[in-house]
């Protein structure tokens, strides 16, 4: 475990060394001027970067004290040895942690919602029109 205190978790450019989970408190992704995101306890930092061996292209600062868990690739590496289960939960994680920030990221609607104007008419071109073509003739989606 670490901990770091109001301070700069990482920079742009830098390659991340270690996978970094929140313990406690919050970590603020800042673009530029702006905070375009605080991570809270329960997610990752820097995951994508870490595993792709990337630069990061944001700065993360962490917002009062700070705790993570750590681990290096050898850390990853051992840790697949001795808990292969372990190992995959992980995977797991990181791979939702993804999937809900390129959500909320992505200016696409979700497939599963329709558009409604304001006298509540469903509007042309609506998801639910594509999603109809994809289903059998005859068969409701």
């Amino acid at each position: 475990m670490i901990q770091i205190r109001d301070s700069i978790v990482f920079s742009p450019g830098q390659i991340p060394i270690s996978l970094l989970y929140i313990l406690e408190e919050d970590v603020e992704i800042i673009d530029g001027p702006r905070t375009i995101a605080v991570l809270n306890t329960g997610q990752f930092v820097g995951e994508m970067e870490f595993v792709n061996n990337e630069p990061v292209t944001v700065m993360a600062r962490a917002r009062g004290i700070v705790r993570f868990r750590r681990w290096t690739r050898h850390d990853m590496i051992e840790l697949e040895r001795l808990d292969p289960h372990l190992c995959v939960r992980i995977q797991g994680v990181l791979g939702r942690n993804v999937m809900i920030k390129l959500q909320r990221t992505n200016p696409v609607r979700n497939l599963a919602t329709s558009v409604h104007s304001a006298e509540g008419k469903r509007l042309q071109g609506s998801t639910q029109d594509s999603d109809r073509s994809l289903a059998a003739p005859g068969r409701p989606v």
